[in-house]
């Protein structure tokens, strides 16, 4: 098993395997990490012709067996990738077992021109690699995504802000490491904001202090609950707020695919006959958080919690090209109609 830095390094050096499994918290790496690999082996004019993804909460292993076992279009490699793999988690739904076992089969023989990627994204940080995932590193490259902190926290600081071409004293960057929980998505957002506010001038410890309050957890069920109930104004007002504090549009959109994304979590628990202390231990979260969330996945059905997950990323990937409030109220307002 090896780390994001170690993948990093083997991917500038053009070395791949023929199988990855990525799993941890940071999903802002995983994603930056398949990137990179497909981006070093598929060629941008056969993208669409040889690199294939599947969403792992609606998969039909047959499918993704026939696309490794296609040869690939005008090029050396193709690349297929399942998000969403929730299979490689302790699951007790019949489907992930099904497909765990058809997969940790196929991995056995996977064509050397096929290049298969499978990622898990914890729910948080106490998550673990599940014991019945570790033994598939004999046929594959098994990269734990771990939560970042020390001195691999720093690297990553130290290489945010050269990126941006902002410089940053050694104490203040101590002092930041210390504060953030290690989440790319949130550590993005809070550089930022201290880049912005700074502006030319050094970046002080005193103006950490100053901009890190913490996204509190409560604005964003408030939010959510709000849409449930369909009461878009009230869920408009909790967004403006929370922009007013300074918070950019991508750490509040990652809030709130998380969001639904547990939801989904734990209605299908929920569905499986597990009552909400029960759910909390298997998700390990707090069972306060898990019971409200339990409460709210109840005026769910699960093909409102997928459409609207798929509506999140796709205005995921609006705000990367066009940062912009709009994205996010017009998500709101989408979410709402449901």
């Amino acid at each position: 098993m090896i780390d994001y830095f170690k993948l990093k390094d083997d991917i500038k050096n053009n070395k791949f395997k023929n199988n990855y499994i990525l799993m941890g918290v940071n999903e802002h790496l995983i994603k930056e990490c398949v990137e990179d690999i497909v981006k070093k082996n598929v060629k941008e004019e056969f993208l669409d012709l040889n690199y294939i993804k599947f969403d792992g909460f609606k998969l039909d292993f047959q499918e993704v067996i026939n696309a490794c076992e296609t040869l690939p279009f005008f090029d050396e490699k193709k690349v297929v990738v399942i998000y969403r793999g929730d299979f490689l988690r302790n699951s007790k739904d019949k489907e992930h077992k099904k497909n765990f076992k058809e997969y940790k089969e196929y991995i056995k023989n996977i064509p050397s021109t096929t290049i298969l990627i499978t990622y898990c994204v914890f729910d948080n940080k106490r998550e673990k690699i599940p014991s019945e995932v570790k033994p598939l590193s004999k046929n594959s490259e098994l990269v734990e995504f771990k939560q970042l902190k020390g001195e691999a926290l720093n690297k990553v600081l130290r290489s945010l802000f050269k990126e941006k071409e902002k410089e940053i004293g050694r104490a203040e960057l101590s002092y930041l490491s210390s504060i953030l929980d290690g989440n790319i998505d949130v550590i993005n957002n809070e550089i930022e904001k201290l880049i912005n506010y700074c502006k030319d001038r050094p970046i002080t410890k005193e103006d950490i202090i100053k901009l890190m309050p913490p996204l509190n957890e409560n604005d964003i069920f408030n939010l959510v609950d709000s849409i449930s109930k369909r009461k878009i104004k009230d869920a408009l007002d909790i967004l403006s707020e929370l922009i007013n504090r300074g918070e950019k549009e991508p750490m509040i959109l990652f809030m709130i695919l998380r969001q639904y994304r547990l939801l989904y979590k734990i209605k299908s628990f929920s569905e499986q006959g597990y009552d909400s202390k029960s759910i909390s231990k298997e998700l390990k979260i707090n069972e306060f958080v898990c019971n409200n969330l339990y409460i709210l996945s109840k005026k769910y059905s699960f093909i409102t919690l997928e459409k609207s997950i798929e509506k999140i990323l796709e205005t995921e990937k609006a705000i990367k090209s066009t940062s912009s409030e709009d994205n996010l109220e017009l998500l709101l307002i989408s979410l709402g109609a449901l």
